[in-house]
């Protein structure tokens, strides 16, 4: 049985009931009752609204149950009619667990045919409401973004825009706190910048300022991984680090949704809300908003970026311009050509010349600078324009006619957009005083340096020749005893001399007799006559001759080596020409010239390679090896005047240089004092004992004049090294 013959069944009136079914069959919905409430007749478009209403067909309709929810609607309809006819109310039901809202309308009427009766009509107009209110949203929204857009217009002040458009999200979703943050110093500061909270609610954006960015990386891969919107609806259920947490607990946080700010498709900042509405869905109207205002605060802070930052260049720009130390002209370009007139003059050329701003407006360029060089100089600017620097020298007029030499830079560039001429004059006045100054000192400087090399060149020739004198007595012994044997053997020669003078007288007294008188000559010198003892003679001065001349040529030879060394040693005239060089030769010439102040008291022991010639300047080596070698000996001598000790002299080549070491086994240098060895005037030796400048001068030769080395090794009590090394 059907839901509509079981309510015919009910009622006895059948033949009333079916004066009224005609009436009722087309329309909406529509219940006929008696006035105890009994339901008597229900229409197909009703019954198709019950099954809606309870999710099932019509068909599947259990009659009480359908009978009960049709009562349920009219209680709630009359309920809600009150004294009016008429009335709309939802009615809200769960359908399939499921909550489900329906907007009914209702309106009730009594039948004039029938008073004890009343028609009933019921339409579901849901469809019509949820229409009405989506336009009602559309229009909304549209509405907020025009009055949100309004505000960013023009020359709107950013901080209200941004506060205003921060209140309608929180007004539109319910939030609690409705805040902006930006990232600043190229990501590495997280600041909360704007905030809007509610009356109930407290600021804690001063809690929220130059965060660390490192502690908050994690914020942003969430808004980077929600492209659009990131929604927590509750904070308890969000997967998250224990840090996470500790955060949305400090500051109360239970729900928030989060909305990036970009630039260029990059995050440079976030609109957040905290505590958001439980009713508030994000739907397309709320995203169209907050989209909109992150657009827009995001725009407006990168906008407002550009113009603190073009302020801020301005405000250097003009700060530069005016306290930069030189005078300032800048005149536009009319037709490539240089404008006469001054678009922009700083304040050290109002300082400089005496003229006020408002004064230079009525100048030109013409009227300071002082002769007839001017048109030349416009006219090399304009037929020169491309050139990137031109420079000048004038004289400026100054407002009192006094004339400042100045050094003029013409440069053409841009400013804000458009080309102009950028004229510099710096006052070099006291700069061509200072350059005098320094001329006169340069040359006062170079004839000090001349000077200076004429006493080093004086000391260092002094030096070698003391060095040389303390060596005189030795140097007179070694020439004396070659020149003792060679003016003995000298004598000796001239009595030979004598007898070959006498034997000839007697040769030619007998030169025309015959041979028989020279046997008989042979034959009594066998027989000792006197002739025998002439010829005798003859024979021991022939046998004497060569060594007497082998000895003689030995003793010249020692005496030429000495004079050559001591020549080479004294010579002045040739001391800065660079010859070739063989250090072995030197050494050996340098030994044989200190040869009687050495043998008394050191063996020298040689160990000189084969190494290859140097170019150096040869008398100032020598110098060196032997200021060293005497060195060497006074060492020897001053820890063991009675003991003989040794000199090691070793030559031998390395990568870039040919090197000489000279080992002593003397004294030693005390530790403290190695690195004082080599200063002028340093010396251990008694006053009268040397002048402190062998050591200093021989490096000065090495160091400074040859680019090699002087190094030192020594052991206190054991012996001292020092090692020469020369460029090849």
């Amino acid at each position: 049985m059907s839901f509509l013959d079981n309510i015919i069944s009910k009622n006895n009136s059948s033949d009333d009931f079916v004066k009224y079914k005609d009436i009722v069959l087309n329309l909406d919905v529509c219940l006929l009752m008696l006035e105890n409430g009994d339901i008597e007749y229900i229409n197909p478009a009703g019954e198709a609204l019950i099954s809606r209403i309870n999710g099932c067909s019509k068909e599947d309709y259990d009659c009480e149950i359908c009978e009960k929810q049709i009562n349920l609607l009219l209680e709630q309809g009359i309920g809600a009619l009150s004294n009016s006819m008429r009335q709309r109310y939802s009615y809200i039901t769960a359908i399939n667990g499921q909550r489900t809202v329906f907007y009914i309308k209702i309106e009730i009427y009594k039948l004039q045919m029938d008073e004890t009766r009343m028609m009933v009509r019921f339409e579901d107009y849901t469809d019509q409401y949820l229409a009405e209110e989506y336009m009602k949203s559309v229009n909304k929204t549209n509405s907020m973004i025009s009055k949100i857009s309004s505000r960013f217009l023009g020359n709107y002040d950013k901080d209200k825009a941004i506060n205003e458009a921060l209140r309608d999200v929180g007004m539109l979703t319910g939030a609690d706190r409705v805040y902006v943050f930006e990232l600043l110093k190229e990501n590495t500061i997280i600041d909360n910048t704007y905030e809007w909270c509610n009356k109930e609610v407290d600021s804690i954006m001063g809690k929220r300022k130059q965060l660390n960015f490192q502690d908050y990386t994690w914020w942003i891969e969430e808004i980077n991984a929600h492209e659009k919107v990131w929604i927590i609806r509750d904070c308890k259920d969000y997967d998250c680090s224990l840090n996470d947490i500790n955060l949305l607990n400090l500051y109360n946080i239970t729900s928030l949704f989060v909305f990036p700010i970009k630039s260029q498709n990059e995050i440079v900042g976030f609109i957040g809300a905290d505590n958001i509405s439980p009713s508030c869905e994000m739907n397309n109207e709320i995203n169209k908003i907050l989209t909109l205002v992150a657009r827009l605060v995001g725009n407006s802070i990168e906008s407002f970026k550009d113009k603190e930052a073009i302020i801020e260049s301005e405000k250097r720009f003009r700060e530069l311009f005016h306290n930069i130390n030189s005078a300032i002209f800048i005149h536009r370009l009319e037709d490539n050509k240089v404008s006469p007139y001054f678009l922009m003059v700083n304040e050290h050329a109002c300082h400089i010349l005496g003229y006020s701003q408002s004064e230079f407006s009525s100048l030109t360029l013409h009227n300071l600078i002082e002769g007839d060089i001017y048109e030349d100089i416009i006219n090399e600017i304009n037929d020169n324009s491309h050139k990137k620097n031109m420079t000048f020298e004038v004289n400026l007029k100054a407002k009192d006619n006094s004339l400042i030499l100045g050094e003029m830079t013409v440069t053409n560039t841009l400013l804000n957009n458009e080309e102009i001429v950028l004229i510099a004059v710096k006052d070099i006045s006291n700069r061509r005083i200072y350059e005098k100054k320094l001329e006169d000192r340069n040359k006062e400087l170079k004839d000090a340096l001349v000077q200076l090399k004429e006493i080093q060149n004086q000391m260092i020739h002094q030096e070698k020749m003391a060095g040389i004198g303390q060596l005189a007595a030795g140097i007179a012994h070694e020439i004396n005893n070659p020149l003792g044997y060679v003016m003995s053997n000298f004598d000796t020669l001239k009595k030979y001399i004598e007898i070959y003078d006498s034997a000839i007288e007697e040769f030619l007294k007998c030169s025309s007799k015959d041979k028989t008188i020279i046997k008989d000559m042979e034959t009594d010198s066998r027989e000792g006559s006197n002739n025998s003892t002439l010829i005798r003679r003859l024979n021991l001065i022939k046998e004497d001759m060569p060594d007497l001349i082998h000895d003689s040529k030995h003793g010249l030879d020692r005496i030429h080596k000495i004079i050559t060394g001591l020549r080479l040693f004294s010579r002045s005239d040739e001391s800065d020409t660079i010859e070739d060089y063989d250090l072995n030769e030197g050494i050996e010439s340098t030994l044989l010239v200190a040869n009687n102040e050495i043998k008394y008291y050191a063996n020298i022991i040689k160990k000189l390679g084969n190494i290859s010639s140097i170019k150096v300047i040869p008398v100032e080596i020598n110098q060196v090896l032997l200021n060293l070698i005497v060195n060497a000996v006074h060492a020897i001598k001053e820890k063991s005047p009675d003991t003989q000790g040794d000199i090691i002299i070793t030559t031998f080549e390395e990568e870039h240089s040919v090197c000489c070491s000279i080992e002593d086994t003397g004294i030693g240098i005390k530790e403290e004092i190695v690195s004082e060895i080599f200063n002028p005037f340093f010396t251990t030796k008694p006053v009268g004992q040397g002048t402190g400048l062998g050591l200093s001068i021989s490096y000065e030769i090495i160091k400074n004049k040859h680019k090699g080395d002087l190094i030192v090794e020594s052991t206190p009590n054991k012996g001292s090294k020092f090692t020469i090394k020369l460029p090849k």
